[in-house]
Order: structure tokens, then C-alpha cells, then sequence
């Protein structure tokens, strides 16, 4: 029987403890495009056959969530904004790379909003300033992934906050505080924000209801 699992990864992401959330990951596997609903296929008809995998996975993990929180399952289909639909009473999120895939889980009358995103842990392929503000360019740390990791919590933070406004942002409209473990998106909403970082950087951004 096949691991799914990336145990330096599943140890960090348990770090992540937000009140009424659950994490989850799964390696992506050959045959994890059956995790797809039969409603998306249309949709995912012309991806290649690794983002269909990358794409289940993420359905399988987050369904998994769903069960062990005892939430009601669903096909968990694709909006045209690229949002996911969520059994009634619930939010999420869904993401993946080319290795791994994450969802996050919570309840919506502790959770209004929530958003994850996974990158790997090395540098940007573009220069920092393309995403950074002035803020966030001072207090940017010297490390290998440092770019990156700004890069997947401006992710989460759209995530978390575009299906409440339906306001498409650039990175620079967003602006991340890691010491204070919060995002800013203008005026409009303060964003609570947890990281992980091992095989994997994870970043999940959320509004509490």
C-alpha cells in the first residue's frame, strides 16, 4: 500500500494550529485525477494528465478533512472564478504544487474565510521587488526562500478574502507582517496568517466569523 504521506511536512503542518481548521496534505499520486468530480471533468478535460492528478489529490485530502471533521461531503466542484464550491456550513481551500497537495477545512461560523497555498522552499524565479512593497522589502530577510515564502502567503491571503469581495488584487495591494502573523488587503480586511516551513513552505491565511 502506497505512503501518501511527507512526514517532515505532516509534523510542520500539525504546527499550524488555528482554532476550527483542519490541515491536511497528500503526495500526488498516479491515479489521484479519480479524486476529480464527475461535474469537473469538463473543465479539466484539456489539462494534462498531471494537473488532473494535482487537482485530485487535493479533492481527496480535503473530502478526508471533511470526514474526520464531521462535515458533509460533496463533489467540491470548480467555480468559473476558480473558487471551490463547500458543503453548506463549511469554507476551505485547495492547493498543490508539482509534488504535493493541501487543503484546509473549517467550520463557517468560526471560520468566515480561509485560504492555503504550498510552494517549495527555494528561491524566487523573479526578482522580489515584482510582489514586494516598500514595507515588506525592508524588513525581507536573507534566506534562500524568504521571496518565495512572501509569495505563498500573498497567495493564501487572495485566496482567503477574494470569494468575500470578488476583488481581484496585485501582490502589491496585499501586504504581509510575518512578526505579527497578519496581511493587510487596503482597508477592507485585516487577515490573520500561520506558516509552515520544511520540505514544503505552507502558508494559510483566515478571517475569523
Amino acid at each position: 500500500m502506497m505512503d501518501h504521506t511527507d512526514l517532515p511536512l505532516e509534523q510542520a503542518i500539525a504546527c499550524i494550529d488555528i482554532p476550527g481548521v483542519l490541515i491536511g496534505h497528500r503526495l500526488i499520486s498516479k491515479g489521484d485525477e479519480c479524486g476529480l468530480a464527475p461535474e469537473d471533468g469538463e473543465f479539466f478535460a484539456n489539462r494534462v494528465i498531471e494537473r488532473r492528478q494535482a487537482s485530485g489529490a487535493a479533492r481527496i485530502i480535503a473530502r478526508e478533512l471533511l470526514t474526520r471533521g464531521g462535515y458533509p461531503l460533496a463533489a467540491l466542484r470548480k467555480l468559473p472564478s476558480g473558487a471551490v464550491t463547500w458543503p453548506k456550513g463549511t469554507t476551505g481551500s485547495l492547493a498543490h504544487d508539482a509534488r504535493v497537495a493541501v487543503a484546509a477545512v473549517g467550520r463557517s461560523s468560526e471560520v468566515r474565510a480561509l485560504g492555503i497555498d504550498i510552494e517549495p522552499p527555494e528561491s524566487l524565479p523573479f526578482d522580489i521587488d515584482f510582489i514586494a512593497t516598500p514595507a515588506e522589502r525592508l524588513k525581507a530577510v536573507n534566506t534562500a526562500y524568504f521571496g518565495r515564502l512572501l509569495f505563498s502567503a500573498k497567495e493564501a491571503v487572495y485566496k482567503a478574502v477574494h470569494p468575500l469581495d470578488g476583488v481581484f488584487l496585485d501582490f502589491r495591494d496585499v501586504e504581509i507582517d510575518f512578526d505579527q502573523g497578519k496581511a493587510r488587503v487596503g482597508h477592507q480586511h485585516a487577515v490573520e496568517l500561520r506558516y509552515c516551513v520544511s520540505s514544503h513552505i505552507v502558508t494559510v491565511a483566515f478571517l475569523l466569523s
